[in-house]
């Protein structure tokens, strides 16, 4: 378990989010510590690819290869302030990306350096509010069978 800021990048169980651009053909990586890339995204990005020729249209026309975009490029985002936040930033990022998705850039999380904590919060309401709604309804559909 990580306890300091600084051990946060040697241990192996964090959030990370890498976002697939077929437009761009690249991938983007979104890490709340700015780590360097694991090399394990390397065959997702090859499995992603061979998903991507098996359904695209021949007409379209596509870079021979998906790569990691600008060498392994970290997207700029709003950096993590604690050692435990990872998966609300996680969240967060996608939240923001699938909310304004026809304006994201590699250039989108360019104006904050961390998300202020109600911003957090906000998040982690969210997610509760998900999980009690996903609780009720397991309760629901398996309380039947008892």
């Amino acid at each position: 378990m990580c306890t300091h800021i600084e051990d946060v990048a040697y241990c192996s169980f964090r959030w990370m989010s890498h976002v697939i651009d077929l437009r761009e053909n690249c991938v983007y990586v979104l890490d709340s510590l700015r780590s360097k890339v694991n090399e394990d995204i390397h065959g997702v990005i090859n499995r992603v690819e061979d998903m991507t020729s098996e359904t695209r249209s021949t007409t379209l026309s596509i870079n021979s290869k998906m790569k990691i975009c600008k060498g392994n490029l970290h997207l700029h985002c709003p950096r993590q302030l604690d050692s435990v936040g990872c998966g609300y930033y996680v969240q967060k990022y996608i939240h923001e990306i699938v909310h304004n998705y026809s304006t994201f850039s590699t250039g989108f999380f360019n104006t904050k350096s961390a998300y202020r904590q109600e911003e957090i919060d906000e998040i982690r309401a969210k997610w509760v509010g998900f999980v009690s709604r996903l609780c009720k309804l397991l309760n629901v559909f398996f309380g039947q069978f008892l």
